[in-house]
């Protein structure tokens, strides 16, 4: 069928596949992530503007599967984080819906659309890769411009994420009409930004884009293997020349294969969240709050082995169980089954897609859910079945389903984008010590927990030095604001521990970190002792 309105739908195609990836922006607390946010909820509102009427059985999917995630996050410990995505990985309901509609969108698309989008996504993982590709050789370039953020990930802001949208365009460019030429330093400046980032996951995609994009191509075995070896072959340079490359912030990926501490720490995090789960088994912790169900649950020996920084379980089942319960996974389990059994009916001259696809899926099963791969994701994997359209749902639920789905992106988008102006006032707020920024970022967002923190110092900080009157007060109501509206994010009561030391009050600082440790028993390895604390012999909390 062809699109309601082709125009809007190509520009939403545009945003998702080239500008999300791509954009950035040094003005905010998450630069690489703010931006990006409002770019997919734009693009994705445009796509569900354009594209045409979805067929049931997978729209009736995505939909169930964006249900139960949103009544997980309603029903979850922290409802406010798990609807915005705010302060850790950006897992708010605003992304899940984006996905639900990008995997539905994706299946009407005209195979001429599926092509020009592919092409797109080739510049874009040429583009991520080159960025990396100079920062690794020649940082002070880039370090030149922009000084304040690391561009290891290219414009993705991490490696992994990065290396996947490399490998993606890799499939593309492995059975793309191209020159032999083009061909040939298209894959050398893919490979080499995938090397460049240093990551030993992200150099196995690759070779899962070469697997499954010429094994579905059925390309020749003389062919095959002269693409394949070339791409082995780049990589293996790049191992032998780390020794002699400019020092830089990567760690060999081949120091990284024979170094397995971060393995055990993996381990003891996925035991972890495990737990968590059956902590909540039905629909879990809300989605955006893996962090405090890991928390919650972390023995203090777990927190000495594996840390606290523990915000991603790193496996998609584990992740969604913990999140949205065993209802998130069997309604996810089900969307999975509906767009494999689709996207094995793709014929040969879809290989890219079914390549991009894999590697994506690879990926997604490690590093479940962020702003650059997973829309990507969702998209693709519709459009390896568009092919293998279903019948049409009737009218009448279609204006249903389609009006609700437009209210919840449009609110989505005025979300994204006061997410973006609270982000740039507390960065403005924090960078230059400006209370009334941070004010201004609380008043646009009232749960944002991180501006509230930096708030709190400032005015624990004016109430020691006695110089303004009454925000010894206001600190402690801030306080009590931020522990009740959020109390089941794990930074807020040592920072209010902090700030009751720095203003001299011991025994509500050590209160504080007896509460803590009631939530967050594991935090015991991390934490001062409540009772020095409280003798005044602690003044700050870490």
């Amino acid at each position: 069928m062809h699109p309601r309105r082709p125009q809007a739908l190509d520009a939403g195609l545009f945003l998702v596949v080239v500008a999300v990836p791509l954009a950035f922006t040094p003005f905010t607390t998450s630069p690489f992530a703010d931006p990006k946010l409002l770019l997919l909820s734009l693009g994705t509102l445009l796509i569900w503007l354009g594209a045409a009427p979805a067929d049931r059985r997978l729209a009736l999917a995505a939909g169930a599967w964006f249900g139960v995630t949103a009544l997980a996050a309603v029903l979850g410990v922290d409802p406010q984080r798990s609807l915005t995505g705010l302060e850790g990985p950006l897992t708010g309901l605003g992304l899940f819906a984006c996905c639900a509609v990008l995997v539905v969108a994706g299946a009407s698309l005209t195979r001429e659309t599926i092509e020009r989008v592919g092409g797109w996504l080739l510049w874009t993982g040429l583009i991520v890769g080159a960025i990396t590709l100079v920062w690794r050789l020649a940082p002070d370039v880039i370090e030149a411009g922009v000084t304040d953020l690391d561009f290891r990930g290219g414009t993705v802001g991490n490696p992994v994420f990065a290396g996947a949208v490399i490998a993606g365009a890799i499939a593309v460019a492995l059975v793309r009409e191209l020159s032999p030429l083009r061909r040939a330093v298209s894959i050398v400046v893919l490979v080499s930004g995938i090397s460049a980032g240093g990551e030993r996951v992200a150099w196995l995609l690759p070779i899962v884009a070469v697997v499954a994009t010429l094994w579905w191509a059925r390309v020749d075995r003389r062919r095959a293997a002269l693409l394949a070896g070339g791409i082995v072959a780049i990589l293996a340079g790049w191992a032998l020349a780390e020794p002699v490359l400019p020092e830089g912030a990567t760690v060999s990926p081949v120091a990284q294969v024979t170094s397995f501490g971060s393995d055990t720490g993996r381990l003891t995090a996925f035991e972890v969240h495990t737990r968590a789960w059956l902590d909540r088994p039905v629909l879990g912790w809300g989605p955006g709050t893996t962090l405090s169900g890991y928390r919650a649950n972390a023995t203090a020996e777990q927190i000495d082995t594996a840390g606290i920084a523990w915000d991603e379980a790193h496996n998609l089942v584990i992740q969604t169980a913990s999140q949205s319960g065993i209802l998130g996974l069997l309604a996810l389990g089900w969307l999975v089954v509906i767009v494999v059994s689709r996207g094995l009916r793709a014929s040969r001259d879809a290989a890219w897609v079914i390549g991009t696809v894999t590697v994506f899926a690879v990926f997604c099963l490690f590093e479940p859910f962020n702003l650059s791969v997973t829309p990507l994701l969702f998209l693709f994997a519709g459009a390896a079945g568009a092919g293998a359209r279903e019948a049409p749902a009737s009218r009448r639920w279609t204006r249903v389903a389609y009006a609700s789905t437009g209210i919840v992106l449009i609110a989505g988008l005025g979300l994204a984008a006061l997410t973006f102006a609270a982000s740039a006032y507390e960065r403005w707020g924090a960078r230059y010590e400006d209370q009334p920024a941070l004010r201004t970022s609380l008043a646009l967002q009232p749960w944002r927990v991180t501006a509230g923190m930096e708030l709190l110092r400032d005015l624990a900080l004016d109430a020691r030095s006695r110089q303004v009157p009454g925000t010894d007060e206001e600190a402690r109501e801030l306080i009590d604001d931020l522990v009740d509206d959020r109390g089941w994010d794990p930074r807020v009561r040592p920072a209010a521990a902090d700030a009751e030391g720095l203003m001299e009050d011991f025994g509500a600082a050590r209160g504080w970190l007896l509460s803590q440790l009631e939530v967050f028993p594991g935090d015991a390895a991390i934490l001062p002792d409540p009772d020095v604390v409280g003798r005044g012999e602690v003044s700050g909390i870490p």
